[in-house]
Parts: C-alpha cells; sequence; structure tokens
C-alpha cells in the first residue's frame, strides 16, 4: 500500500501495519546504524561516516577498553562485501599507526590499502 492510498485505511490497525511495514529493517534499501549494531552483518557497500572519531579515546582509559575500541574500527572496516566508502578526512587513518587489535595482520593490511 502506498503512501497516495494511506487514506484508504479502514481501521488503525491497517495504519499502524502500514508504519511498521514503512520502517522496518527487513526490506529496507538503507540502513543506518552503529558499528556496534553493525557486529555480524555485511552489506554491499558500505559509508563509515566521521571516521576520525574512530577509535574513541578517553581519559582514563583502560588497555582493555583501548582494545575493545579498535576491535569495533576493525569490524566498521570490515562489514563491506563489495565497496568501502570513508567520508572524512582523507587522512584520519594516519594517526592509529601502533594499535593493537585481535587480528593485527589483516589490520594492518586493510590500513596499508587505504593509505595507497
Amino acid at each position: 500500500m502506498s503512501i497516495a492510498n494511506a487514506h484508504k485505511f479502514q481501521n488503525i490497525n491497517q495504519l499502524t501495519e502500514y508504519i511498521n511495514r514503512l520502517f522496518s529493517d527487513d526490506n529496507a534499501p538503507v540502513a543506518l546504524c552503529t558499528v556496534h549494531r553493525a557486529k555480524g552483518l555485511e552489506a554491499e557497500r558500505v559509508w563509515i561516516i566521521e571516521p576520525d572519531i574512530m577509535p574513541a579515546v578517553w581519559k582514563n582509559q583502560q588497555d582493555w577498553q583501548r582494545e575493545q575500541e579498535h576491535n569495533l574500527l576493525y569490524v566498521a572496516l570490515t562489514r563491506a562485501e563489495g565497496r568501502l566508502f570513508i567520508v572524512g578526512d582523507p587522512d584520519w587513518h594516519r594517526n592509529l599507526d601502533g594499535i593493537s587489535v585481535s587480528k593485527p595482520r589483516k589490520f594492518d593490511a586493510m590500513l596499508s590499502t587505504l593509505a595507497r
């Protein structure tokens, strides 16, 4: 049912069903999500917005927290099955020298590719 047919709803349940389908993640052409939510998901094309805020760093950050933030960056960089688009400072990854993550070789290879 299109929005043009919205006036044809017979009751509130039909309208509610339409709204639920409209905002459902099941068949959405575009999905907006955090990196946390993207873990385990993949898409043909992925855009990372503001990559320079990853990995997050804060005062009194413990080593395990720093490692988790680096792992989240790894998750973000590996969600694309086809193309990965990074929107932001083209040199954002230059600040990542010497980081330690669970899969360093794969991660380092990705960063090397981005640097080209």
